[in-house]
């Protein structure tokens, strides 16, 4: 099938269960340098957690810190926290559990655009080369994170 066909048979298929609302929940930026040196090399973490279900909805807050470091230099230039608040609506019923691991597995591709959006503008602003935050495979990621978990589970059992 060649790349003509398949763009012209590719269907979107939504899910029952949607993003129906993000927001920024907190921004705090410390500017340690009056003049950055550029190139700067970024640390970068992510962190979310996930509400219970209430009225087939969920909220997640999705936490992204980036330390902007000198090269040569472990001292932060710049630090860059963001908290986005993501609202998942079902339109069908379905278990909380089933409902809780979507929302798990979907709050960070799905809030990420937004993550990205703010930090590329603002580091722009800030008279700086525009930080451009990564791009993700999910897939992959979600392998590693099982894989890291299961070696946790592993190496607890151990004294």
């Amino acid at each position: 099938m060649d790349k003509s066909t398949a763009y012209s048979e590719y269907v979107i298929s939504k899910t029952m269960i949607q993003l129906e609302e993000a927001s920024l929940e907190g921004l705090t930026i410390l500017k340690e340098e009056k003049e950055i040196i550029m190139p700067l090399y970024n640390d970068l973490s992510f962190g979310f957690k996930v509400s219970e279900v209430e009225n087939n909805r969920i909220t997640a807050f999705f936490k992204t810190v980036i330390d902007c470091k000198t090269l040569g230099s472990d001292e932060n230039s710049i630090s860059i926290e963001c908290i986005y608040r993501g609202v998942f609506v079902s339109n069908e019923e379905i278990n909380a559990s089933d409902f809780t691991e979507f929302v798990e597995i979907q709050t960070v591709p799905q809030l990420v655009p937004y993550v990205r959006s703010l930090i590329t503008s603002l580091s722009a602003q800030m008279n700086m080369d525009p930080i451009i935050l990564p791009t993700m495979d999910i897939i992959q990621s979600l392998i590693k994170n099982a894989q890291h978990e299961e070696s946790e589970d592993l190496n607890e059992g151990r004294d």
